[in-house]
């Protein structure tokens, strides 16, 4: 069939290249379209982009990049490309075949609040590793967001490789492009493999922020400002107690001046494995925490294959055989183990400036109301209360 001029919505069955079959869009850009089609070439299912924008100068350009891709080595987190030409309709708009992955866009996982803080980690890690690999083979993404990023089953793939952006097009700014792109980012010269590179992971960096703080961008303003350090994402919902290295590595990642970011995806690689820990260890005041106080409770075996906590576990549900005094309240390894939870954090300070006449807790047997209870007991008397 004749190719309509517009090609974003193209009907369900419609056949491309007389071997394309559609059976879904799956979004479309400034600058082309994407659907997944069904080739009767390999009786597989694949990805098809559509270039509609400055055909001919992005056709000259995908011919020159399309070897380089094709040939590159597999990587688990790199979506393959398989083929790259272009369509004998009147404007022969070009075209490239990705592989077909099953997976969801970051970009919906972000909005839905559905990443946890060990997925954005990996996310980050993961998508570095094919960034390394792109690098090293002389390919740079050059629009990594998280859009561009399919979180699957085994992971993460980098998804379609920004070959369809003349240099004109970044320059007039492309909305989405400028949110991920340096603020010291050099509009004026060819950009070499090192601006490149450093492009690739400030994008990263972007998108690493929004994954933890839920969406959140670093600035006020729309694109990255000149000379101005992300805002802490301390301050956002859920990340007040990320750990101060992860911070750090995250806060260079996106550093003002390129001086102060990583050079390559491998020095930020090794900068992650150094953080040990993503979330700070809360410590309540007046409980020792941790195992330097469980040890001090006694808690020697006294036979072999033996755990002596377990006896403890047994007391610690209402129906227990044996006995239900774990809980009653806090003992010694209840002190010890204690985690703060949402009522120390908010009921806590309000109870103490009296901000309530009566205040009713309940819960199951076992929930730690008593224990709450003697936690602010203490707390009360520590401050003076009779």
């Amino acid at each position: 069939p004749q190719l309509p001029d517009n090609l974003t919505n193209l009907s369900q069955d419609f056949i491309l290249a007389d071997r394309f079959r559609i059976q879904s869009k799956l979004g479309s850009g400034g600058f082309g379209v994407a659907y997944k089609v069904f080739d009767s070439f390999g009786d597989v299912v694949r990805v098809i982009k559509l270039v509609t924008r400055d055909r001919r100068n992005v056709y000259e350009r995908l011919r020159r990049e399309y070897k380089t891709l094709t040939n590159l080595p597999d990587h688990p987190h790199v979506v393959k490309v398989v083929w790259a030409d272009r369509m004998n309709d009147a404007k022969q708009t070009p075209y490239i075949v990705f592989q077909y992955v099953e997976g969801l866009d970051v970009s919906d996982l972000i909005d839905a609040e559905a990443l946890s803080l060990d997925d954005s980690v990996r996310i980050a890690r993961e998508s570095a590793e094919g960034l390394g690999h792109l690098h090293k083979h002389g390919v740079y993404h050059q629009d990594v967001k998280p859009s561009n990023l399919l979180w699957t089953d085994k992971g993460v793939r980098i998804i379609d490789f920004n070959v369809a952006v003349s240099e004109d097009d970044e320059i007039q700014g492309g909305g989405g492009t400028r949110r991920y792109l340096p603020p010291d980012y050099d509009h004026a010269n060819e950009p070499d493999a090192a601006d490149r590179i450093d492009r690739d992971l400030y994008a990263l960096g972007i998108t690493f922020y929004e994954c933890l703080t839920g969406g959140k961008y670093p600035f006020d303003e729309p694109t990255p400002p000149i000379k101005t350090q992300p805002k802490d994402p301390k301050q956002f919902k859920g990340c007040a107690d990320l750990s101060s290295s992860l911070i750090d590595v995250l806060v260079k990642m996106i550093a003002p001046e390129r001086k102060d970011r990583f050079a390559s995806a491998d020095e930020f690689l090794a900068a992650l494995v150094e953080v040990k820990r993503y979330r700070s260890v809360l410590t309540t005041g007046e409980i020792a925490t941790g195992a330097k106080a469980v040890a001090k409770l006694g808690f020697e075996p006294t036979e072999p294959n033996t755990n002596p906590f377990v006896t403890n576990l047994l007391t610690l549900y209402s129906q227990s055989q044996v006995s239900n005094a774990g809980t009653r309240g806090l003992d010694e390894i209840g002190k010890a183990t204690y985690v703060p939870t949402y009522l120390d954090e908010k009921l806590k300070p309000a109870l103490l400036k009296g901000e309530f006449r009566l205040v009713i807790i309940s819960g199951n047997a076992g929930d730690g109301k008593t224990a709450f209870i003697q936690q602010f007991e203490a707390l009360a008397e520590s401050k003076g209360a009779q």
